[in-house]
């Protein structure tokens, strides 16, 4: 299993951040964590690990202003939850579909 620390562009061009768990043996399934409000990424990483450890590639990632994917300042910075769940979501699995290749 080998972390990568990755950048992708979200649907509207903002760049997130994420780590791309990629495993040893891949088992052609992919899993995308989606963060609960204002969790980083790091929460879930044991999680992403230990699935891909048993085949699985896992990509985390952080919402625009979360974590490393928060600019360096947040005064006039404006995102919404729904750009979250339409933009950022629909990024990372875009991301996550090229990078495991295909993988369900």
């Amino acid at each position: 299993m080998s972390a990568t620390a990755v950048e992708f562009a979200a649907r509207d061009g903002y760049r997130l951040a994420g780590t791309l768990y990629r495993p040893k043996a891949p088992n052609r399934r992919a899993v995308l964590f989606q963060a609960a409000t204002g969790v980083k990424q790091e929460f879930y990483g044991k999680f992403a690990e230990y699935l891909s450890g048993r085949g699985f590639a896992a990509l985390t990632f952080d919402y625009r202003g979360i974590g490393r994917s928060r600019p360096a300042s947040l005064r006039g910075f404006k995102a919404r939850m729904r750009d979250w769940a339409e933009k950022d979501i629909a990024g990372a699995l875009d991301h996550l579909g090229r990078a495991s290749q295909g993988a369900r």
